[in-house]
C-alpha cells in the first residue's frame, strides 16, 4: 500500500503512514516522541514517500541474504546462566490490520486477563470506592463539628465545608479511576504502582474526566442522538492519558480520531458489555456484590478494545488546535441552554396564568373604547389592572376626588326640570368588570351589560349621554360568575370624570367586591356650571 512519510522538524523523528490516512488539508500536528506541536501541510515536503529500496541493476545478481547464526545452546560446563524473564500474558493482535477482534473473542481475551489479574483490580476498585466516599463524608462530619461549636457561623461554615467536600471528593473520585484506568492498560501494574501512576496524572485525569462528562451530558441533552456519538467518540480519552500522556482537549480529539471510520463496530462492542454489566446489577440481593466484582472485568474488556483500536489504527493524524476542541464544549453547552429555554416557552405561558392571581395580575384583558361622538380620548382612564384598595365596609370604596373635593350631592335649590335641561358634554364613564355579570345603568337607562367570560378582566369606556345635569341615580345589578375556571376575585370598578382636554375631575368613583349578587345605588350631582369656568 502507497506510504507517506512524516518527520518532525523538531527532533527529526519520522513516521510512515498510509496515504489514505494523511489529513486533505494543513493540521496541527504533535510529535510522539518530544511532544512537540508543527503545522503539517500536505502540499510540502515534509510529507514525502519514504526511501525504496535500491533495486539491482540488469546484469547484476542479487546477493544472497545472509541468515543470522543461531544461537548457541548454553553448555553445561558454562559458569553462568543467562537471566530468567517473568512473561507477560500474551494479548492476541487484531485478525489484520485495520480490523478490530470480534465480540466473543474479546470477551474471552478479558477474562483470561481479569482471572489472572482479579485481586489486584478488585483491590484497587475498592480503594477507589473509599476515596471517592470517604473524603466528602470526612468534610461534612467536619463542617458538622465546626457549625456545632460556632452557631452564629453556622450557615458560612456549612457552605465552606460543602466546596471543600466537593472538591477533595472530585480528587479523591479522579485519582481511585484513574487507578482503575492504569491498571487495567498496564499488567504488570501492582496496585501501589497503579496509585502512584494515577497520582502524577492526577489534574489531568480530573480536567479530562470533567470535558468529557460536560460535553456527553451536553449532547444528551441536545435531544439525545448527539449525546450517543459524543459517547463513542470520547469514551477513551481518560485511556489515551495513561497511554501516550496526551492531556486536556487533545485527550477528547485523540479518542474522536481512533474511533474515525469505526464507530459501529465501537458502539456495538460498548453496549454488548454494558448490557452485561446491566443484567448482572438486576439480579435480585446479590446485583450489588456481583457488580462490584464485575466492574473490573468490565475495565479489561474495554482497556482491551481502546488498545485493538491503537493497533488497527496506527498512528492518527487529527486536528488539535484551539478552535477543534471549542466546537464540542460550546456545542454541548448548547445543549444546557436549550433545554431551560425550551421548556420556559412551553411552560412559561401555562405557569404565568397559574401564579397570575397570586402575583396581584389576571388574566387576559379586553379594552372596549368609548364611541366616536363621546367628544374627548379614552386613553387617560384605561387602568390595567386597577389597583387592590382595602376593603370598604359595604363592599364600596369611594376614591377622593382629584381636585381635592369630594363629589357633591343633590341641591334642592336646583330645580330639576332646569339641570336635566341637556345632556352634559365631555363626560366619561369608566367600567372595570372581572368574574362579574349584570348591567350598571344611569337614570333607568343602561349604560353596559357586563359581559362573563371567566378570568377575562373588561375595560370599558362609555360617553355618558345617559347622565344629566343635576341628581343622578347610578345603579349596579351585579352577580359573580359561578364557574370552576374563575379563579380571580369579583371586582367591578366604576369611575365618572370630565375632561375637555385642559379641566379634568372625577365627578364619582365607587368600587365592589362583592361574593353574593346584589344591586347597589349611588348618588351623583353634576353641577349646572360645570364646563363653563
Amino acid at each position: 500500500m502507497d506510504q507517506l512519510r512524516i518527520v518532525c522538524p523538531h527532533c527529526q523523528f519520522a513516521r510512515d503512514i498510509r496515504r489514505d490516512q494523511a489529513p486533505k488539508q494543513p493540521v496541527t500536528a504533535t510529535c510522539p516522541r518530544c511532544k512537540g506541536k508543527f503545522l503539517l501541510d500536505p502540499a510540502k515536503p515534509a510529507m514525502t514517500p519514504p526511501p525504496s529500496p535500491p533495486q539491482p541493476t540488469a546484469g547484476e545478481a542479487t546477493p544472497p541474504r545472509q541468515q543470522p547464526p543461531a544461537p548457541s545452546s548454553p553448555s553445561p560446563s558454562s559458569h553462568g546462566a543467562p537471566p530468567r524473564q517473568t512473561p507477560r500474558p500474551a494479548r492476541p493482535a487484531p485478525a489484520r490490520q485495520g480490523e478490530l477482534r470480534g465480540i466473543g473473542e474479546l470477551l474471552g481475551n478479558a477474562w483470561t486477563v481479569f482471572q489472572s489479574r482479579f485481586a489486584t483490580l478488585f483491590i484497587i476498585y475498592l480503594l477507589f470506592l473509599l476515596a471517592a466516599a470517604a473524603a466528602p463524608v470526612a468534610a461534612g462530619a467536619l463542617g458538622f463539628t465546626l457549625a456545632s461549636l460556632a452557631p452564629s457561623a453556622k450557615g458560612a461554615v456549612t457552605a465552606l465545608s460543602a466546596i471543600i467536600g466537593a472538591a477533595v471528593g472530585i480528587l479523591g473520585f479522579s485519582w481511585g479511576w484513574g487507578a482503575c484506568v492504569a491498571a487495567s492498560l498496564d499488567e504488570t501494574l501492582d496496585t501501589r504502582a497503579a496509585f502512584a501512576v494515577s497520582r502524577e496524572k492526577l489534574l489531568p485525569f480530573a480536567l479530562v474526566s470533567f470535558l468529557v462528562s460536560f460535553i456527553i451530558t451536553g449532547g444528551y441533552l441536545l435531544f439525545v442522538i448527539p449525546g450517543i456519538i459524543f459517547s463513542v467518540w470520547f469514551f477513551f480519552a481518560n485511556f489515551v492519558i495513561f497511554d501516550d500522556d496526551t492531556r486536556g482537549m487533545s485527550a477528547l480529539l485523540k479518542s474522536r480520531a481512533y474511533t474515525a471510520g469505526r464507530w459501529f463496530d465501537v458502539f456495538l462492542r460498548l453496549v454488548v458489555i454494558w448490557a452485561c454489566l446491566a443484567v448482572v446489577g438486576a439480579i435480585p440481593v446479590a446485583g450489588l456484590l456481583l457488580t462490584l466484582v464485575a466492574i473490573p472485568y468490565v475495565m479489561v474488556y474495554q482497556a482491551l478494545l481502546f488498545k485493538d483500536l491503537k493497533e488497527a489504527a496506527g498512528e492518527v493524524i487529527y486536528p488539535c488546535g484551539f478552535g477543534d476542541g471549542a466546537r464540542w464544549v460550546g456545542l454541548a453547552a448548547l445543549g444546557y441552554v436549550a433545554i431551560p429555554a425550551l421548556l420556559l416557552a412551553t411552560f412559561g405561558a401555562a405557569l404565568h396564568k397559574n401564579l397570575a392571581p397570586l402575583m396581584g395580575a389576571g388574566g387576559p384583558v379586553i379594552s372596549l373604547p368609548a364611541p366616536t361622538n363621546s367628544g374627548g380620548g379614552d386613553g387617560d382612564f384605561r387602568v390595567i389592572p386597577i389597583p387592590p384598595q382595602g376593603e370598604p365596609s359595604g363592599g364600596i370604596a369611594v376614591a377622593p376626588v382629584e381636585g381635592g373635593s369630594a363629589p357633591s350631592f343633590p341641591s334642592s335649590s336646583q330645580p330639576a326640570e332646569q339641570n336635566q335641561a341637556r345632556h352634559p358634554e365631555h363626560i366619561h364613564v369608566f367600567i372595570y368588570s372581572v368574574n362579574y355579570g349584570g348591567k350598571v345603568e344611569a337614570n333607568g337607562a343602561t349604560i353596559r351589560n357586563l359581559e362573563t367570560k371567566p378570568d377575562m378582566q373588561y375595560n370599558y369606556n362609555e360617553n355618558g349621554e345617559e347622565l344629566s345635569f343635576g341628581p343622578n341615580t347610578i345603579t349596579v345589578d351585579y352577580a359573580p360568575v359561578k364557574d370552576p375556571a374563575a379563579t380571580m376575585e369579583p371586582r367591578l370598578h366604576l369611575k365618572i370624570s370630565y375632561w375637555n382636554g385642559s379641566d379634568k375631575r372625577v365627578l364619582g368613583d365607587w368600587e365592589i367586591r362583592e361574593t353574593t349578587p346584589g344591586r347597589k345605588t349611588f348618588n351623583l350631582d353634576i353641577p349646572p356650571d360645570l364646563g363653563k369656568q
